[in-house]
């Protein structure tokens, strides 16, 4: 099934899991977050040094990946198998070898986590695709117009309690524009030198070290 970003990242802070995820789209920040829940708060410590793996396509098969994916966890309930830049494992593009993907995601292993990322959009209409829905999840992830870059701002400094003027927000877009990583990455440098209960200003952002010059 589809889901938003925000719906896969309350269900995995539940602690609710499918056996198979895939996440795709042009905007890496999205698919990074959700994978960086994976690798850090899925399994405990204790249960990551036999059953997890972090994979990149472009050393792998799909017969490799499913030999994984098969396998039962050791000394645990279940084993996470993490793929980063799945565009690249060889096969993709034909449908012989897709097809064992799409016998996988029907009947996947109860006890596994799949999870795929893709730097790139994928056609939801491929049949592999289609059959990861059945029993599990489809997260696309699309870069923002340079016009929902603001909201995007706004939102994410409210998710962190701190409030943040206009000019900054502002600024920030028109600074550092659709990189919602790097864009992450400023705020989060910037709420480093906030003391207690100081909004975001123009001010505090030409301090982190944008001119506002170009802003009077």
């Amino acid at each position: 099934m589809p889901k938003s970003v925000d719906e896969v990242l309350q269900d995995l802070q539940k602690k609710t899991y499918l056996p198979v995820y895939i996440l795709h789209g042009d905007e890496p920040y999205y698919t990074e977050k959700i994978i960086d829940v994976f690798e850090n708060d899925v399994l405990s410590p204790a249960d990551r040094s036999f059953n997890q793996f972090v994979l990149f396509g472009k050393d792998i098969t799909i017969g490799t990946l499913l030999s994984y994916a098969k396998r039962f966890p050791m000394m645990a309930e279940r084993q996470l198998i993490i793929v980063k830049e799945a565009q690249d494992i060889p096969g993709l593009d034909t449908k012989e070898q897709t097809k064992y993907l799409e016998d996988y995601f029907l009947h996947p292993l109860s006890s596994t986590i799949l999870v795929l990322g893709f730097k790139s959009l994928l056609d939801e209409r491929k049949s592999y695709v289609k059959s990861a829905e059945k029993k599990g999840v489809i997260v696309p992830s699309k870069k923002l117009y340079d016009n929902k870059i603001p909201d995007w701002i706004a939102d994410y400094c409210h998710k962190k309690g701190v409030k943040i003027s206009p000019k900054a927000i502002q600024m920030l877009a028109e600074s550092v524009g659709n990189d919602l990583k790097r864009l992450a990455g400023e705020i989060e440098k910037i709420l480093l030198i906030l003391t207690v209960k100081q909004e975001i200003t123009a001010e505090v952002v030409e301090q982190h070290g944008l001119s506002t010059e170009e802003y009077q």
